[in-house]
């Protein structure tokens, strides 16, 4: 039956969605100094365009009387009103699967989401068990119902787990529940929070995997943690953005961040015009993160802007250049391999070296590197194969010279490539069940 016109007009909806909100640090300095709606307040015009708002909160509230000693150095955490702060806009839906979300243990986690729920915002991504972390979420407006599914990869600083954690960025379990949730509403979101940081466009993995995930009936898939904007693309009626980005981070004096700028303070509010269960339109208002004290997302206009949109046209061309994506992923998958070769020769205990290998062949946040270069390496031991047989002296990077001493991680390192095929097929977990 078709919709009359007056319907059709209640069943639009614009999905807004932004990246990372870091409300710690220098951040949330300023909002003890300027209160809770001054943060997003020069965003706020445009955020209000929005009929349900996303975000993705990095961090964590530190429950009263947390004790300092069980923090891990470099924790995402405050202790400031975020529910406030979320609210003074308003945003309707907060991801909370992500990288940081045990930077204060599971009570930390916890008392996060009971303070954004309480206070009306609905989250998703984590819980007491994978299947509790995995629950479809649902936000309604204007005769429409939105679903959320929200996953993080397993990282180095949340292993994976059975106990309470986020959802697991596994394909095939993010494949089961899209289909199996899909006909509950009459848009599927899904938010996934992975990758390696700083890139320019996607891993050749999270591409594929993405679309798949749109195909399988997602119809918006929302992505953040590279800290950069990536592209933004219209997959078979789906929308899918690899990186939002940073919205609201003190990226001018966290460390980690302010050696990227300035891609990292670059950001952008994203609107997805949905008419019943279609995407029908979007739009990208660029904006960046004003510089000390302030480290707030401010409007950007004149030639400022054009800069930044034109960035942003150029992180959606890259994502149609296959050979761009796979030459840039294999560069980076190469350097964070050389990163783990001189990790490995500087430690001397075989425990701890076994550990890190370890956490370099299991967790997501590194194996997707790991099977790139693995890939490569096969194409090169092709590459062997056809020049014939003839004697070729191995490299100082896998072999000590003669009259350097041979220690045990130098012949480890020397094996690595023989075994990483056998270790490849070892390690493949099946998929996450209920």
């Amino acid at each position: 039956m078709e919709l009359h016109e007056e319907d059709r007009v209640a069943r639009r909806c614009v999905l807004g969605a932004v990246g990372d909100i870091g409300l710690h640090g220098d951040v949330a300095e300023q909002i003890r100094r300027h209160g809770p709606a001054w943060a997003m307040g020069a965003m706020v015009d445009v955020l209000r365009r929005a009929d349900v708002l996303f975000g993705n909160l990095e961090g964590v509230v530190l429950p009263r009387g947390f004790p300092s000693g069980g923090i891990h150095p470099g924790p995402l955490v405050t202790d400031i009103d975020v529910p406030a702060v979320l609210n003074a806009v308003p945003f309707h839906f907060v991801n909370l699967a992500n990288n940081h979300v045990l930077d204060a243990g599971e009570e930390g986690m916890f008392h996060t989401r009971e303070l954004l729920e309480s206070s009306g915002i609905v989250t998703g991504g984590v819980g007491s068990s994978q299947a509790d972390a995995r629950t479809l979420r649902v936000v309604e407006r204007n005769g429409l119902r939105l679903g959320f599914l929200c996953y993080a990869e397993d990282s180095n600083y949340t292993l994976s787990t059975s106990g309470a954690c986020h959802a697991f960025s596994e394909p095939e379990a993010i494949l089961e529940d899209v289909r199996s949730n899909r006909d509950e509403v009459d848009a599927l979101i899904v938010s996934i929070h992975g990758d390696l940081e700083f890139m320019p466009a996607p891993s050749t993995t999270r591409l594929a995997v993405s679309r798949r995930i749109a195909e399988a009936g997602a119809r918006v898939v929302l992505q953040h943690h590279p800290h950069v904007p990536q592209g933004v693309e219209l997959w078979r009626g789906s929308l899918i953005a690899y990186s939002l980005g940073n919205f609201c981070c003190p990226v001018f004096t966290l460390p980690y961040l302010v050696r990227r700028l300035p891609d990292t303070a670059i950001s952008q509010v994203l609107l997805i015009e949905l008419d019943g269960s279609r995407v029908v339109g979007f739009q990208r208002v660029p904006c960046e993160i004003a510089r000390p004290p302030s480290q707030r997302p401010v409007p950007v206009e004149g030639p400022r802007r054009a800069e930044i949109e034109a960035f942003l046209l150029e992180r959606d061309r890259l994502l149609s250049n296959g050979a761009a994506v796979q030459a840039g992923w294999g560069e980076a998958a190469l350097a964070r391999f050389d990163r783990l070769r001189r990790e490995l020769g500087g430690v001397e205990d075989p425990d701890a070296a076994l550990t890190l290998l370890a956490k370099h062949l299991f967790v997501a946040e590194n194996r997707n590197w790991m099977d790139e270069v693995y890939r490569l390496a096969s194409e090169r031991w092709d590459e062997l194969r056809v020049t014939g047989s003839r004697y070729q002296p191995p490299s100082d990077l896998l072999f000590p010279r003669r009259n350097a001493p041979v220690s045990w991680v130098d012949r480890g390192i020397a094996t690595l490539e023989r075994i990483v095929a056998r270790l490849k097929r070892a390690r493949r977990r099946p998929p996450l069940s209920r």
